[in-house]
């Protein structure tokens, strides 16, 4: 049997201080993946052979340090800190995947002779976190509210949202 996957797309409507919430979580997000790329970028060589899961392990364990391991790059869990781990990895793939096309792009540059601009690797991205069902967003029963994990002034919090589909 196969399986389909949809994307549905609503209108949310939010009360101003909801919306700074948003605001304040996909800031957060962001400032992780600019921090992160300098790491990635200089790494690279360390994760780019390894399958998709193991280059987020991988870079985890050079930014997280847990009460096991201390990580190579300490400024992550410092100014990122007690960030979510499904908040802090979603930041790892994303970056991952900016980094791996960057250098993707450069090796592709050098091949064709350096003609044109050489490709330059940008640390801010519009990147937004994926509110992905289980840890980030759960709707009700009758799908009609959800609620998301958001994050303001270092705190988390779950509004419910009447959503329209």
């Amino acid at each position: 049997m196969k399986k389909y996957t949809s994307t549905a797309s609503c209108r949310v409507r939010l009360s101003n201080e909801w919306t700074q919430a948003v605001q304040d979580t996909i800031q957060y997000y962001q400032h992780a993946v600019s921090w992160l790329i300098p790491v990635a970028q200089a790494e690279y060589g360390s994760f780019s052979m390894l399958g998709a899961n193991a280059k987020m392990t991988h870079m985890e364990k050079l930014v997280h340090s847990t009460s096991k391991r201390k990580a190579k790059y300490k400024g992550f869990d410092k100014k990122f800190y007690k960030m979510p781990s499904y908040l802090r990895r979603s930041a790892l793939v994303a970056t991952i995947g900016i980094v791996s096309s960057f250098m993707s792009n450069l090796e592709n540059w050098k091949k064709n002779g350096m003609k044109g601009r050489k490709p330059k690797l940008r640390i801010h991205h519009s990147k937004m976190p994926c509110f992905y069902k289980g840890n980030m967003f759960k709707a009700d029963e009758a799908g009609n509210t959800c609620q998301i994990k958001l994050r303001s002034n270092g705190v988390e919090r779950r509004p419910a949202i009447l959503a329209y589909l």
